[in-house]
């Protein structure tokens, strides 16, 4: 999910990152291009993959970025979480359930 999400980041199709996001959040295309509209995604790094739970992994990235002309290096950490489709949290993947990004922080 998150290989996805930052590949339409790169291509700054907002439409489909806020579909990667966990169902519980709704986020909407325009809610996506609020946060990441002067933030263009050059190339990325997975660096470290954390499973914090069987519902819960935290993934770290190193990724050169472009804000307001200025090309700079940045970390993040993504938390992805485990969901039924409705939106309800899930305690162990299935068949039923989807990974979505629950939140994301900059380091």
């Amino acid at each position: 999910m998150l290989i996805a999400f930052l590949e339409y980041w790169e291509k700054h199709n907002y439409g489909f990152m806020a579909k990667c996001y966990a169902p519980m959040y709704d986020k909407k295309p325009v809610e996506i291009r609020q946060e990441y509209g002067n933030i263009s995604l050059i190339n990325y790094e997975l660096i470290e993959i954390i499973d914090q739970m069987s519902f819960m992994t935290d993934i770290r990235v190193k990724a050169v970025v472009k804000i307001n002309d200025n090309v700079e290096q940045k970390y993040f950490e993504f938390r992805l979480t485990c969901n039924t489709k409705e939106g309800q949290s899930a305690y162990l993947p299935s068949e039923n359930t989807v990974w979505g990004i629950n939140n994301r922080k900059t380091y």
